[in-house]
Formats: C-alpha cells, structure tokens, sequence
C-alpha cells in the first residue's frame, strides 16, 4: 500500500499534512513525576475478539488526544486495577467505518458492587484525509487503510480515558487506589511530634556528640598469649620423655592392648614418611581413607616425635576439627591412648566448653569456628603452636575455607617478615589433591611456589561388601517375611522413590516406551511391585523413561525392611543408618518401631535393641553413644552426616546409606533460602562405608543402584558457593581492611561469584555496617565482635542495649537461626496443642516472634525456681524443644561475654542481678516490655524482610523480589492481618514445594505502615503517596490536620533521617551513652516512647 501511495507522489504530501494536523489536535501527555509501579507480567491470549489495547500503549500513555488530565500513571494504574481483579470492563460497538463508529465502555466494580459508563467515537482520521485536495485520487487507497479494526482502536481508546476521567470524578478511583497500596494515617498529634521531635532529636544529637568528644571510649589491646620460658619448656620435656618411656615400658595389659590397638593402625605404618614430609616442608598433604588412624595418631607422632628428640616442651599441636562433638571425642580418645585425664598433654576448644591442656607439650583439638576467630581476633596467637592440622577438610564448610585463607594469610606474612611459622598438615580421607596442593604452594630453593607435598594412606584392611538396590530387594524378596515388605514398600516416600529411580537410571539400551509399567502415584505402589495375592515380587524395572528428581524422595520404608532384615539374619553388630535429616530420621524410627511390631520384635526391651538418633539438636542422645552397651544389645543409629567423619563407633558392621544429604542453598537477589534433600557425593558415601569397616568386616547398603551411584559427583560442593556471603564479608573487611573484600575473596581456594560478593556488599551497605567505601563502620567493627550472629542480628542486639531492651532482642538474635524451637508433631491433635500453645504465648501480638520470646521466658522462669527436671517437663507440655532452648541460653551468655569485651556495654551492666533472669539485669532492660518498640527495632533490622499483602487477598503478599508469597501454616499473624493497614516482617524466606516453588515465609510478626516508613528503606515522594526504595507503595491519609499529603511526607522523610543520624549517634558513642542518666539520651527514650505508643495505635 505504501509503495502504492509513493508511485502516485502522494505519501510525502499525505504525511506531512497528518503530521501538521496531529501538532494542532493532540497534546502531549505530562510525564510521569516519580518511579511508577512495576507492572505485572500476563500471558496468555486476550478475551475480547474486537481489538484490545496493549500493555505497551497502557504503559507509554500512547491512548487517544483528549485533553483530560490524565497522566501516565493513571493509565498504568488502570490497567494495574484491572490485572487484580478490582475492576473490569466490557466494550459495545455501534456505527461503520464510513460514518464512524462509537465504543461504549462498562466498568464494573466488584467490591463497590457499581458500574460506570462511557463512551468514545472513532473516525478522527477519515476526516483528516478528507480535508487533503487529492483525496478523490485516493478514494480507494484510504478505505483500505482505514479498516474497521483500526477505528475501532480509536473508539476504545477514547473511551477508556473518559472512563477514567468518570471514576476520578465519582471518587471511586482514588478509593481503588488505596485498596492498591497500604496507606499511613497521620493525624494532627503525630505531625506536630514529628515536626517538634526532628528539632529535639537534633538538639539532642548535637549534645551527645560533644560528650564524645569530651570523653571516649579506648581501645582494649588484645591478651596475647603469654608462652612459657625456656627454663619451663626443658623440664617440661623432661617430664614428658619420663611419662612416654613408662608408657612404653608397661607390661600391663590394659597398656599392651592399648599400644597394639594404636600400632595396627594404617596410618602408623607410614610414620616415618609422614613425619619426614612434615618436618620438610611448610605445607604438607596427608590423605588417609577412613579408618586409618590418622585424626588421633598423626597429632600423636608429631608430639611423640619432638618427645623423644627432647624437645617435647616446644611442641604444641593445635588439631581443627569442623565438629564439636568429633574434637571433644578425638580429644577424650587421645588421652585415654596415653592413659591420661583430659587437661594433661591433651585438651580441647569448642563452643560452650573449653578444657586446655598443660602449657608445653600438647595436643588440642579445637572447632573451625574456634580458630577462625583466633585467625580474626589475634592471630599471633597461632605462633604459639608449633604444628597446626586442618583435619576433614573436605567437609567444605564456610568455617574451613576462610581459615585456610586466613591461615594461609598469616603464613605469607610471617614469611616476608622473617618469622617462624608452624607446620600446617592438610588431611582429609577423600580430597582434590591437586586443587589443595596448587593452593598450599610451598616456597623452593630457587625462591619459586612450589605445589605441597602428599602421601596417601590406604585404610584397615577390613573388607566391607557394597551392596545396591537391586540386590538388596532382590534379597529382600528372597527372605523376608512378604506381608511386611510390601507393607515397607508401599510406604509413601519409599514407593515414590523406586518409581521415580528405576526411571532415572534404566539401562540406556532398553526401550523408550515403558510407562505403563510405572503405577500411578495414587496407588501407593512403585516398581517392585507388591501386590496382595503375589507369592513374590516381581523385580523387572521399568526402561528408557525421561529423567525425574528423586533425590528429595528417602525410602524410610525400605530402610526399615532392610534394618530388620539385619536383625533377623545376623546376630551381632551395630547398625548405622544415614538420613539427609531430623524430620527423615524421626520417619525412619517410626517406620522401623510399626515393623517392629508386625515382626513380633520387642524394641522396648533395652537389652535386646538401643535405637539412637545422632543429630545435633540431640545431645541427650548424642551422650547415649559414649555409654557402655549392655552385652549382646543391637544397637540401631539413625544419624545425619555428623557421623560421617572422625567418629568412630568401634560395634558398627552395618552401614544403610540413603545416598542423601541435606543442604541449604541461599539466593543472594531474593535473600531467600531453600533446605534441598540431594545426592550425597561420592567421597561422603565412601566416608560413610568406611564407618562399617572400622574394626572388622562389615557390609555397606547403598539405597540406590550401582548406575546412580557412579553417577554422584566427586566431592562436596562448597558451602561458600551457596550461602549468604555477608558475614564472610564482614570477616574479610575486618580481617584485611586495606584490601577490598571483593579482592579479598578471589584468594579463597575456590572463591564466590564476583555478584554474590557485590550483592552481600551492597546488603552490608544498606545495614549500615559499611559505608560507601567499603569501609567497615563501627555498628561493622561491632557486629564482626559476634561472629556467631549475622550481621543483621547483631544490630539488633546492639539496638537492644542502646534502646534498653536488650533480653527479647537477645532471644530472638540467638533464636533467629532456629526453625524447630517449637514442634508441632506428626498427627493431628499434637499439632492442634502446639497451636494452642504457641497462641498463647503470643497473646494478642500478632508475632511469631513474641511467642517465642515469651515461651523463652517462660521456661527460664521454670528453669530459675523449680530447676532443669521441672523445665524439661513444663518445655514437653508446651511443644517447646528443650535442647534448642539450652543452646540459645548458652549462646546468650557468650554474646553478653562478646558485649563486655567489645566494650559495647559495661560489665556492670551485664552482671546486674534480675530476679526474671533477664540477659543484661535491669538497667539494660526498661524498656523490655515495649511490643511496638521490639517490633520497629526488629523491622529495621531485618528490612527488607518485609512483605505487603495484595489488595485481593489476605493471605497472599508481595516482596521487594517476589509477586506472589505465603506464610507457613502455623503463623500467629493470621488474627491480626487487616489490609491495607498491615505489613508482614519474617526472619526468613525458603522456596517450598516443588517446581514451580513457592515462597514462604517463616517467623513472622505484623507491623505497621507507619513503622515501616520510618524504619524501613528509603522514601521518595510521589504523588500523594510515598514509594519505598521503588517497590513498596504507602499512600497518605491526613486526619484532622491542615498539611497536604506531601508536606506530611516530607516531615516524615526529614523526621526519619534525624532518626538515623541519632541511632549511629548512639551506636558510635556506645559504652558512653548508654548511661541514660544523661539528659539528651532520656529526651531521645521520650521520644521513642511516643513513636512506639504511634506505631501502636496506627495499626
């Protein structure tokens, strides 16, 4: 058409005449004056068969001419409405294309139960060609471009502007608006105390600043370890040679087995090379497969070494384990090998115990994250040993990569300034010896890195027979009772499992076309099959399917049916059965106990079975390991991977390996969380066999086929790949703070994602525990002090002691990496009493959070007056998990402990006696009963953990990341959700369920508008309303005051800001203000006060 309109010499004259006449008629519309919001993706096809408007015309505003005053936004905004359901329209045409054609628009306002007319007329363009002189020459030419579809377009749009030109003027608009975003109340009271606090906040402010400069506080050099003198080391190995000759020389016989025991381990066999490689070199590599000795026997001959050369005064060995329950163990093993109570030439660090040993001549076992903060602290200290073992490094944790690069660090400088440096020794049983090597280079003879020597140790020589899938039913089938394997088989998760399995790994030879083989989910039964009549079950696998995940499916069914068929068939031995974690091993107990029945075994009788759960919520249990077995007692282990390394339990024969792992992955752009079941590696499953083959022969059960398990990868993937990077961040600034952390991190052996780090720096930034620069700020310094928190729960118990409300903020810092304080059970009417429970302590707060700070106090108080029997039983009447509780109490006072020594507070205030037994006494807690000011200070802590509810519904939210999240069942929210005028503050956020997942919230607490604006993100003006950091829309609403909506806001703004500037006010001037006898602090506490009371009654 176009070519056509160009050979007749007439598109030219009939473009710049339109274009004339588009200047005079149409206006342009007003850009928009702030960030709009983000419009919501559609698929899918359009309803309407006459044409639609696009959500690109809607966007740009590009609609129609008429002069109505509408912007941009209101378009978006419409078309906004319209995706949420809070409105609809219809459209009615009338007329032709020759005489015009007008649209009729009907919106209908559900929640209004109202319609709204309007109408628009199409044909504005054939009367502008009509006005050109040659139009006759064109007749035909314009009727063909001007179709019926394309006036129809026209008519539309008018009438869609006239229609949100009526809406505005009937006033529903604006109502629909604020059904769209959540909206602040401020009366007249609330401007005039915003308005009077920024100037008193100011004064105040001021005031406190001189007294810093009049008074501050400094710096506390650190303790650096004294060491002993030469006169001390030379008695001390005389003392030590004295004690290993008599041990030597005993003929007792408990000593002879002892020194047999020990001298038949593999790794002793290879003394003489091990020590060789040590003595020779900086860094050294020793990898010896599980069961070889060498986590109690390499520290051993390195003390045993320097002993017999007299110098066993000057050697210290300092052993990094990654568990605590594996270094108290190691520890208790050692010195009962040297027939010697703990604290002599052995000891051990780890949190909430620490026993040293004699200074010279000693052998400590010590956590990572013991070491990691004496690398961090003062790492001086490490000079004082004269060998350091990294053992089970290829755990992989955070701990373990950054104190090989700390360590690794503290040697390079130590080189350059010409100072001894200790022997570091690398062991592990399964390890890339290529990548450790190539990082611990050592320096050669001509001045050049050079990779770190190894030598590999094989294990005991004890046979352990690998068994698989299809073996073991096929065995299973063969001889156990068949009433009860099919009963295990069609266990749920079991019958999931094999379906999904033999689908995964089917031979790639076999056919395409098998799926009819597979049962539906719904029958409950999986190939093998089972069925009721059989006489046997048929073992034939379906073929060629396409691959599906199965690694979230655990066959506790099948592990049971194979842990009593060990029972029935063998007559000795314990059992160790590997499970990805607690809710999969309490699955497995029951499942075992419910075979237990049906095979007429008694499991109560404790002379017969023991069935232990080894996790490390559990130290009950865990204490249970260490008692003597009554003789002939089967003992049945249901453990995650904490005993996969270093532990040795000398009555195991039988290892059942599930073949998983559980691991939480982090998502640095959402900040969400997700707790993924997946395959173990191979050098955990090998890890795992090897617990069977400890001490005699044993036999390992693979719950998975030969094909599945050589397709596992390697070795474990890196916890630093797949967490929250923060506080490593925050370590590596305070560590090396003349390097970027960016920088810092490239030197790790495998160092994160270059955006991971920038995205855990710009989350540092925005906490305020770096500044612009990349420098730590001193709420950083102060975090770094308690490296057993996040950053951001350290800010909120620094802001519980400069607010005075130190014991809940204490409690939900040290909680705040639980999930499981309360639980809930498995059946209905347990977990209807936890509910109950829970609600109780949350009383009318509307918080997850108070509930657990309540429940908290509840049983200290218990604790306190009737002791820990009394607590134990008031915690199982109240679904409270007792041993979660113990460990957030310890965790407490190690944190006061943290306070003191960072000179954050006082020590006298941390002593302060309480009859409440409140962390931090009395002085640190007046305000400790103020829920609205523990809810704001717990908001701007974990901003932006915040969530908005959608306008369409109560029990859906948005975030700053996610259009679409949901609670957890369970939350104490629900009574008091009341959109528009709530917002949702939660600890964390998981992906749940399966593809495509959902996002969830876990420990949630509502909070109000008001406190988000003040405490939240940042704030910028639009419109009437307010946006937070260009996501989050809060509208204004004035009441009884002479101010606009704006001027309100920009009070708001400036009042909040004042806030700020007065909190790091108080956090840089902490110990020094934090004595509220002083007058600006009292008028800061009164203002706060007010506030919180606010925050309350805008609810």
């Amino acid at each position: 058409m176009i070519t056509r309109l160009k050979e007749e010499g007439l598109w030219d004259a009939l473009v710049s005449e339109w274009r004339l006449a588009h200047l005079k008629e149409e206006q342009p519309l007003p850009a928009s004056p702030g960030p709009s919001r983000p419009e919501e993706k559609q698929s899918g096809v359009e309803k309407e068969t006459e044409p639609g408007i696009s959500s690109e015309e809607l966007a740009t505003g590009e609609l129609g001419v008429l002069s109505l005053g509408l912007g941009q936004d209101d378009v978006q905004m419409f078309h906004s409405l319209e995706q949420k359901n809070l409105l609809q329209h219809d459209v009615e045409f009338s007329g032709n294309q020759f005489e015009g054609m007008t649209c009729l628009a009907t919106c209908s306002i559900p929640s209004l139960k109202q319609e709204i007319q309007a109408s628009g007329y199409g044909m504005r363009k054939v009367r502008l060609i009509a006005s050109i002189e040659f139009c006759r020459r064109i007749s035909q030419i314009v009727r063909t471009l001007l179709t019926r579809t394309q006036i129809q377009r026209d008519a539309k749009k008018e009438a869609i502007y006239a229609l949100i030109s009526k809406l505005r003027e009937s006033g529903v608009w604006e109502q629909l608006l604020r059904r769209d975003h959540i909206r602040v109340t401020v009366n007249d009271d609330l401007l005039y105390m915003m308005q009077y606090g920024t100037q008193t906040l100011n004064d105040a402010n001021g005031k406190m600043k001189s007294l810093m400069k009049v008074k501050t506080k400094t710096d506390r050099p650190l303790q650096a370890d004294k060491g002993v003198n030469n006169a001390y080391k030379t008695k001390r190995s005389e003392q030590l040679a004295q004690s290993l000759r008599k041990f030597r020389q005993s003929k007792d016989p408990k000593v002879v087995a002892i020194r047999s025991t020990a001298s038949s381990l593999p790794v002793n066999e290879h003394k003489d090379k091990i020590l060789n490689l040590i003595k020779e070199e900086t860094y050294s590599i020793v990898v010896a497969e599980t069961g070889s000795g060498k986590s109690t026997q390499v520290p051993q001959m390195i003390l045993n070494d320097a002993i017999e050369e007299s110098k066993g005064g000057h050697c210290n060995v300092l052993c990094i384990q990654p568990r605590r329950i594996a270094a108290r163990m190691l520890a208790q093993r050692v010195a009962h090998e040297r027939l010697e109570n703990i604290g002599n030439t052995v000891g051990y660090m780890i949190r909430f115990g620490i026993k040293r040993p004699a200074k010279g001549g000693s052998i400590t076992y010590c956590t990572t994250g013991l070491a990691l903060n004496m690398l961090q602290d003062n790492p001086d200290l490490l000079n004082s040993f004269s060998h350091i073992i990294l053992d089970e490094v290829h755990v992989r944790d955070i701990d373990i990569d950054f104190v090989m690069l700390l360590l690794k660090s503290h040697i390079d400088k130590c080189r350059v300034a010409g100072i001894p440096t200790p022997k570091v020794v690398v062991m592990s049983a399964t390890v890339d010896v290529d990548l450790f090597a190539s990082y611990f280079c050592n320096i050669g003879p001509d001045g050049k890195p050079v990779p770190a020597p190894h030598v590999s140790i094989p294990g005991r020589q004890f046979h352990v027979k690998s068994r698989y899938l299809d073996e073991i039913i096929g065995t299973l089938t063969d001889k156990f009772k068949e009433d009860v394997l099919a009963w295990c088989l069609k266990e749920p998760a079991t019958a999931k499992f094999l379906k999904n399995h033999y689908r995964n790994f089917a031979p790639e030879a076999e056919t395409e076309d098998a799926d009819d083989a597979i049962e539906d989910d719904d029958l409950g039964v999986s190939p093998p099959a089972a069925e009721e009549g059989d006489k046997t079950i048929p073992l034939s696998r379906p073929v060629g399917l396409k691959r599906v995940d199965d690694a979230s499916f655990v066959p506790t069914g099948l592990i049971a049916a194979v842990t009593h068929h060990l029972l029935s068939t063998t007559d000795s031995g314990a059992i160790l059965i590997f499970l990805p974690g607690l809710s999969q091993i309490i699955a497995t107990e029951s499942q075992i106990l419910q075979a237990a029945e049906m095979l007429g075994l008694d499991f109560s009788d404790e002379k017969k079975y023991k069935l232990l759960k080894l996790h490390s919520s559990l130290p009950e249990e865990l204490a249970n390991l260490e008692r003597d077995i009554p003789e002939g007692c089967r003992r049945i282990l249901l453990a995650t991977d904490i005993a996969e390394a270093s532990l040795t339990i000398p009555d195991v024969r039988y290892v059942v390996d599930s073949g998983k792992v559980n691991q939480l992955m982090y998502d640095p752009w959402s900040r969400s969380h997700q707790m993924t079941c997946s395959w173990a590696s191979q050098s955990s499953t090998v890890q795992r066999a090897g617990r069977a083959g400890r001490v005699h022969d044993g036999e390992y059960f693979f719950m998975g086929s030969k094909e599945c398990f050589d397709s596992l990868r390697v070795t474990k993937s890196p916890e630093i790949l797949r967490s929250d990077l923060q506080s490593v961040c925050l370590r590596a600034k305070l560590s090396n703070p003349s390097s970027t952390i960016r920088g810092f991190l490239q030197q790790a052996i495998e160092s994160p994602d270059i955006s991971d780090i920038d995205m855990a720096v710009d989350s540092l930034k925005q906490l305020q525990a770096l500044d612009s620069n990349e420098t730590l700020t001193n709420l950083g310094s102060l975090a770094s002090h308690m490296p057993i928190l996040p950053p951001h729960l350290a800010k909120l118990v620094v802001l519980g002691t400069i607010f005075r409300c130190l014991d809940p903020l204490l409690i939900l810092a040290t909680l705040g990496q639980q999930s499981n304080f309360f639980y809930r059970g498995s059946d209905d009417q347990q977990k209807l009493n936890a509910w109950n429970n829970q609600s109780a302590f949350a009383g009318q707060s509307s918080s997850d959070h108070l509930s657990t700070i309540n429940a908290f106090k509840a049983v200290r108080s218990v604790w306190i007056e009737e002791g820990a029997r009394a607590a134990q039983k008031f915690a199982i009447s109240k679904n409270v998990y007792l041993p979660v509780y113990r460990e957030a109490y310890l965790t407490s006072n190690q944190i006061l402990r943290q306070l003191e020594q960072a000179q954050i507070v006082d020590k006298w205030l941390l002593t302060g006696k309480d009859a409440e037994g409140r962390f931090g006494g009395p002085k640190l807690n007046v305000n400790s009963h103020n829920v609205p000011l523990i809810k704001a200070l717990l908001l701007h802590c974990l901003y932006p953990r915040l969530a908005a509810p959608t306008p369409d519904s109560n029990s859906t939210f948005v975030t700053q990341t996610e259009q679409k999240a949901v609670l957890f069942s369970g939350s104490m929210t629900k009574s008091g959700r009341k959109a528009p005028r709530t917002l949702i503050v939660f600890n964390q956020k998981f992906l749940w369920g399966k593809p495509p997942h959902i996002t969830a919230f876990k420990e949630a607490s509502i909070v109000t508008p008001l406190a988000a604006s003040l405490l939240g993100g940042q704030l910028a003006v639009h419109r009437s309303s307010m946006i937070m950091d260009s996501w989050l829309r809060m509208g204004v609403e004035v009441l009884d005051a002479a101010a606009s909506p704006n001027e309100v806001i920009n009070d708001m703004i400036q009042f909040k800001e004042t806030l700020n500037e007065v909190r790091n006010t108080l956090i840089d001037g902490s110990p020094l203000l934090i004595h509220h006898e002083l007058a600006p602090v009292a008028r800061v506490d009164d203002m706060i006060n007010y506030l919180t009371f606010q925050f309350e009654c805008r609810h």
